[in-house]
């Protein structure tokens, strides 16, 4: 199992200001900072890391490590406990003067901005066909309720309000399914008949 650490206390949505700095000791590197938020943590076995070798550079100072869990100088923090998406653990990573060998650097030394930004990329599809998903199951769960729960002497289903809400919901998460190109894309219903 692997993880991607980027962020940071000070660089979530600009990951590109983190403050990890890496340095070069000739036969290996050392990396010294902490990365906030990261997801399989306790399962991972190996982690890419990305740290600066030359905060004036800029984006252009980023590289990517791989660090593996037993390497001196590497601890994994303590366990959030999170509200939702539970199934994998999030945890902090510190590295302190962190000993990683000069084979470990993912590419080249200064090109970890392009591993970052490809793999973010990529990841932002899986987030959003997962969101989609969820949003899928609140409203599949809502009709089955709905049809249940009874006020008034008829299912709350029955009652116009109840069925605008569905029926938006339903067209909101209609585009977004069939984006995802999932099996009920071309046929939702609201289903309250």
């Amino acid at each position: 199992m692997g993880a991607y650490a980027l962020s940071e206390a000070g660089s979530g949505s600009d990951a590109f200001a983190l403050t990890s700095r890496a340095s070069d000791r000739g036969d290996h590197w050392t990396i010294t900072g902490r990365k906030l938020w990261i997801t399989n943590a306790v399962e991972a076995d190996l982690f890419i890391v990305f740290a600066t070798v030359n905060p004036e550079a800029g984006y252009r100072g980023i590289t990517a490590f791989l660090v593996e869990r037993t390497f001196p100088g590497f601890t994994v923090g303590k366990k959030e406990d999170k509200l939702g998406i539970r199934a994998s653990s999030t945890c902090e990573l510190i590295l302190d003067d962190c000993r990683v060998p000069r084979a470990n650097v993912l590419g080249e030394a200064g090109a970890g901005y392009k591993v970052a930004i490809e793999t973010l990329n990529e990841g932002r599809i899986g987030i959003g066909a997962q969101m989609v998903g969820l949003s899928q199951g609140a409203l599949d769960h809502t009709l089955s309720y709905v049809k249940e729960r009874r006020q008034f002497g008829k299912a709350i289903a029955e009652f116009q309000a109840v069925q605008h809400q569905l029926a938006r919901a339903a067209t909101e998460l209609e585009p977004r399914v069939s984006w995802c190109i999932t099996p009920r894309a071309s046929a939702i219903k609201v289903g309250l008949s």
